[in-house]
């Protein structure tokens, strides 16, 4: 039934996924979630400022959404309110922090939001939904901030950046607090930041970094949410290829985290020659179909979460990602190409309407 169900929808979405998902441990239900959030969107007109180029996600109106939770808080609006407090285990363990959450509101940490302050920044690992009143419930997070291990504060505040999709992609292909770090080194390096630690926040808080993101903050891309009330995401190209796909389960969230967004992508994209793009770089819907395909055929596993609601890995040869769903909806699906993608090179036959090409790119080594 799930299969017919799919195929039926996507008999009339513009995305035609072709779903051949294999499943490991998966309820079909929750399956379904995830297949029909990504049948029930068409890929609309691509706006472009620059090193991005980005598809918005339209809901067809054929996808489980609507069944968020009505009292629904972000991390940043939860910290700056005062009903959400995060802070160290202990005297201090890298990878865990305390979350707990006094109001009656459930609060969604986005993975790779980082949280500033105690003894070192870090960044959410896993999307993350906090249930009302949860008491003291421990969540997993990396460190951003090599180095330091000294309070600065007795709790973490909001930082209001979210990494870049490369460093998201490394966190969830990896596992490791070791790739996270090398990670960020080598775009200290190549966004020819001045910021005297290898901190992502002094990173991405440099003075002629914080210069290029604000261009793409005033570009069209700032404005995406606002081209439609059924843009529920976007599928995000460089130069480089395709970059990300962010995926949710109402219009009001992605509204609400499109800033953030949007400053990491840029960031992604920001680079000593990030204004050097030639004119004849185009973008074709096709070019996002193919890799939600790859997406909609990608294997699902359940991992654990600490909140409420399911969280599942999405693997295949091309794709990493993850999905959280809540009763029967989706909160939000991440997903990132597996392997390193080769440029696209001015004059290239087709461009990014071509199938981009797949070159490895070892991985560091696990911790």
């Amino acid at each position: 039934m799930r299969r017919l169900l799919c195929l039926l929808a996507l008999a009339v979405a513009p995305v035609a996924l072709a779903l051949t998902r294999s499943t490991a441990a998966a309820p079909s239900r929750y399956e379904d979630v995830i297949d029909m959030a990504l049948a029930g969107v068409d890929v609309g007109q691509p706006l472009r400022y620059e090193q991005l180029i980005v598809f918005p996600l339209e809901s067809t109106g054929k996808a489980p959404y609507g069944q968020l939770p009505a009292e629904l808080a972000t991390l940043d609006e939860a910290l700056h309110e005062g009903y959400l407090t995060i802070t160290e285990v202990g005297a201090g363990r890298v990878n865990e922090v305390y979350v707990d959450n006094t109001s009656g509101r459930y609060v969604f940490m986005m993975a790779g939001e980082v949280i500033a302050g105690a003894k070192q920044d870090r960044m959410i690992s896993h999307d993350t939904l906090v249930p009302p009143k949860s008491g003291r419930i421990v969540v997993g997070v990396y460190c951003t901030e090599r180095g330091r291990w000294s309070d600065t504060a007795a709790a973490f505040g909001a930082s209001g950046i979210g990494v870049y999709p490369g460093l998201r992609a490394t966190a969830i292909a990896s596992g490791s607090q070791s790739a996270v770090w090398d990670e960020i080194r080598r775009k200290r390096a190549s966004a020819a930041a001045s910021a005297p630690t290898e901190a992502l926040r002094s990173i991405q808080t440099d003075a002629r970094v914080q210069r290029r993101i604000q261009s793409y903050r005033e570009s069209q891309l700032g404005k995406l949410p606002e081209t439609s009330p059924r843009v529920v995401g976007a599928v995000v190209f460089t130069r480089w290829g395709v970059s990300a796909v962010d995926l949710f389960g109402s219009h009001d969230l992605l509204r609400r985290l499109w800033g953030k967004l949007l400053d990491s992508y840029a960031m992604e994209a920001v680079g000593p020659d990030d204004r050097a793009v030639p004119p004849s770089w185009t973008a074709d819907p096709s070019a996002a179909r193919r890799f939600l395909r790859r997406v909609a055929a990608a294997s699902i596993e359940r991992r654990s979460t600490p909140g409420v609601g399911r969280l599942w890995a999405l693997r295949n040869a091309d794709v990493t990602g993850e999905a959280l769903t809540f009763q029967e909806g989706l909160v939000h699906l991440e997903a990132f190409p597996a392997r390193g993608l080769q440029p696209l090179r001015e004059g290239e036959p087709g461009s990014l309407s071509s199938p981009y090409r797949v070159v490895p790119r070892p991985g560091p080594p696990r911790m």
